[in-house]
């Protein structure tokens, strides 16, 4: 299933008090290989706790396996770097070793008591743990090739039989590869000598790799997965050093993101942002109504980017926004109070309470804005190549990688194949690497990559570009 919404949140049957003073962190800057042993039996009712994409973390011990909510903002705030930031009150994910959503302390007992956190806004990361580390997904074993930048194969990702389909199917509609020409400078010229095609829009197969690709990849929606790009290198031609995310495209905040993609009110988006916080200091402070904060799951949890948020309160997105406020706290604190003369003193009461709340802590946090980019590729290889046709990563000089160093590979014309480090195109299976930090603040430079040239034999490949973001959307916002 789609991730959305699968945040990590205190049950109701949980007690805020005790989730709050019996979730404590006892070892900090713990690597896995040291962590997971020491939590792995679960007797002591510890998890290792690691931020996206990461290996080291913190060990959490919890007296409540109900508090999934208070266990995730405690890791949150014990793993953040730097000054804390609007992040901090946004519900996060616990996602488990595999990258699924954890519910209840049975997933995380399924995960080995081994857990991710990830941030408002983050997509998955493999952690990949070492080179040569392997591991399955959806019926796929990956493999580590380097942690940096962070390279993965994937094998069998396409079988032989959908490699010749998809060759055929998108063959006729080949081109010259477009270029990007970042400057007048000569180097550019000739700098993407491949052919690039499309698939029909009905292909069942193409649909069904781009499916495989958002389970592998463990995305939270499939549409940030793009359409797929059919490619061909004949001996000679070539895909210079590039990236595959756009340049010079601006980081955007929550709110900025809310407001100008997905078209919603400013007035509402700053109201609920508002709330949100006070909601946060509510449980920080361990001040009356911070209970919300860990349950976002909650149905009146102060978001209006879900689609049903106005119907649950009671109010509608051109009412007044006082009204807004007084049918969002009706709901959230004084649900099925009767008589009438009772649902108003208890409006009144949590009214004055969050009024109180916001004098008593006026202050902001910093707003996080992230790059809302392509976020990973997944580049299955359709046929075998002699010689040829790698997968180059220049910058990685000093890189561990489970193909060694590319010093030793020399394609006319290319330079950069022998430099880094490398993937050989092996038919069938397909290259994945990340283009963004796990937190998608700003690109990864070891990203960068090349297609070298094929010396003997032809090779076809596909692309598949993925955003952390709707990719429609994401296009909209790189304006290209």
């Amino acid at each position: 299933p789609e991730l959305d919404a699968e945040f990590a949140s205190d049950t109701d049957q949980s007690n805020p008090d005790i989730c709050r003073s019996g979730t404590i962190v006892s070892e900090r800057n713990v690597p896995l290989s040291v962590g997971l042993p020491r939590v792995k039996s679960g007797a002591n009712l510890e998890v290792f706790v690691a931020l996206n994409g990461l290996t080291t973390g913190i060990i959490v011990k919890v007296e409540d396996p109900r508090c999934l909510g208070t266990l995730a903002q405690v890791a949150a705030e014990e793993l953040a770097a730097g000054p804390i930031d609007d992040t901090i009150i946004e519900p996060k994910r616990l996602l488990s070793n595999t990258g699924r959503p954890v519910r209840n302390w049975d997933d995380v007992s399924l995960s080995d008591f081994y857990v991710h956190v990830l941030l408002d806004r983050e997509e998955w990361v493999w952690p990949g743990i070492r080179v040569g580390f392997s591991w399955t997904v959806a019926g796929r074993r990956l493999r580590t090739v380097a942690m940096s930048p962070r390279v993965i194969l994937v094998e069998d990702m396409v079988s032989d039989e959908e490699s010749d389909h998809l060759i055929k199917a998108g063959s006729h509609t080949l081109f010259r590869s477009p270029e990007k020409h970042y400057s007048a400078d000569p180097k550019y010229q000739n700098y993407r000598t491949s052919e690039t095609g499309y698939f029909p829009g009905n292909d069942q197969v193409a649909a069904a790799v781009r499916r495989r690709a958002w389970q592998v990849l463990r995305l939270s929606k499939l549409n940030m997965v793009e359409n797929l790009q059919l490619l061909r290198y004949v001996p000679g031609r070539w895909y210079k050093e590039h990236y595959d995310l756009f340049n010079n495209v601006p980081a955007i905040t929550k709110a900025e993101e809310q407001v100008d993609l997905y078209l919603l009110s400013r007035e509402l988006v700053s109201w609920a942002a508002q709330q949100r916080r006070l909601l946060y200091v509510a449980w920080r402070e361990g001040l009356m109504h911070g209970w919300l904060h860990t349950r976002p799951n909650y149905h009146a949890y102060p978001d209006i980017q879900r689609p049903n948020f106005f119907n649950v309160i009671g109010a509608d997105r051109a009412d007044d926004l006082v009204e807004v406020h007084m049918a969002w706290i009706r709901s959230a604190f004084c649900p099925n109070k009767y008589p009438l003369d009772a649902e108003k003193a208890c409006v009144l009461e949590a009214a004055e309470a969050l009024d109180m709340l916001q004098d008593r802590f006026p202050e902001e946090f910093r707003h996080r804005a992230i790059q809302r980019n392509r976020h990973v590729t997944l580049l299955p290889y359709l046929t075998e190549v002699e010689e040829g046709g790698e997968t180059v990563f220049p910058l990685a000089r000093n890189s561990e990688s489970l193909y060694g160093p590319a010093s030793n590979i020399k394609r006319e014309g290319m330079n950069e194949c022998s430099s880094g480090i490398y993937v050989p195109p092996i038919k069938g299976a397909a290259a994945v690497f990340y283009h963004t930090r796990p937190d998608s603040t700003d690109r990864d430079p070891l990203s960068m990559h090349g297609g070298c040239p094929p010396v003997t034999g032809i090779k076809y490949a596909i692309n598949i570009f993925c955003w952390n973001i709707n990719n429609a959307l994401g296009t909209k916002h790189v304006n290209v």
